[in-house]
């Protein structure tokens, strides 16, 4: 079944990038882009210069968002990797988060719907999409997905690289696929209508989650494996799957898009121009996996 962009809008959310460019091509006409609502599917708001900034929303750092154009960014927050409690820690993060948005609230937006990207491309401010990058946090309860559903998380992302209790990350040797645990963490991110993500996933995890999924799936920051062959990009298979589900892909400005290590610009066109290829283009954006700043 295709689900179009439109579609996408009303049933998961609303928050990647295709979901936003049936309104964005509206203004097209606009020479300077003011009109384009643009969101980054995966980035974050930092000086590079300056590393664990308690704030990282410098003046400068906003000053460059404001310039770049964009509307709207998929930020990581939660946990990630490391030895910390992952629940615990992704609810520090979201309480810090909250915090620094509320000093700055009159550049930055929370975004809890497409109507809050809008409402932040009218106020003149950069919108901030609450992501996870990794479903540790879920522990062995799938309802913790109500707890970050009210906490304002809106992406969700099941594994990184290594394998958890969701599924196989694209580093886990087993390939195993998604667990009887994922397929219930779906189930309820879907009842929440939280987007779930699938750019850290090992292949076969990806291919059950989506086809477990009820609703459009991401894969919003990666690359394509039939260019490059590296375990981080996307197989054919993969890429086709989820856009055939109505879902989204974004291209990463990462080194593995090049086996060299040393991605170009023309490395990210030939992504982008692969991706369309196999996806369509409605299914298709940028998730930099960058900066901006």
């Amino acid at each position: 079944m295709t689900i179009d962009r439109r579609a996408m809008l009303a049933g998961a959310a609303g928050l990647t990038a295709t979901s936003l460019l049936p309104h964005a091509a509206q203004a097209a006409a606009a020479p300077d882009g003011r009109k384009w609502i643009i969101v980054n599917a995966l980035g974050g708001l930092a000086d590079p210069n300056v590393k664990d900034a308690a704030d990282p929303y410098s003046p400068r750092v906003l000053a460059e968002a404001h310039a770049s154009g964009v509307t709207a960014i998929n930020c990581t927050f939660g946990y990630v990797a490391g030895p910390a409690d992952p629940f615990e820690a992704s609810v520090r993060d979201i309480a810090e988060a909250d915090a620094l948005l509320r000093r700055h609230a009159s550049d930055l937006l929370k975004i809890f719907s497409a109507a809050d990207i809008r409402r932040a491309k009218a106020g003149k401010k950069i919108g901030i999409v609450y992501g996870f990058q990794n479903g540790a946090m879920m522990g062995k309860d799938a309802s913790r997905v109500d707890i970050f559903a009210d906490l304002g998380v809106r992406i969700f992302q099941l594994t990184y690289n290594p394998a958890n209790a969701l599924g196989d990350g694209s580093m886990a040797p087993g390939n195993r696929g998604l667990t009887a645990f994922g397929r219930e963490v779906i189930e309820r991110l879907n009842a929440r209508r939280m987007i779930v993500d699938l750019s850290h996933s090992g292949e076969q995890t990806c291919l059950e989650a989506a086809r477990a999924s009820k609703a459009p799936i991401s894969i919003n920051h990666t690359g394509c494996r039939a260019v490059t062959d590296l375990p981080r990009n996307k197989s054919n298979a993969e890429l086709r799957l989820v856009a055939e589900k109505g879902g989204f892909i974004g291209i990463y400005f990462m080194p593995f898009l090049d086996i060299s290590g040393h991605a170009r610009a023309d490395d990210v066109v030939r992504h982008i121009d692969h991706a369309v290829n196999i996806c369509g283009e409605d299914h298709v954006g940028i998730g930099t996996d960058g900066t901006v700043g």
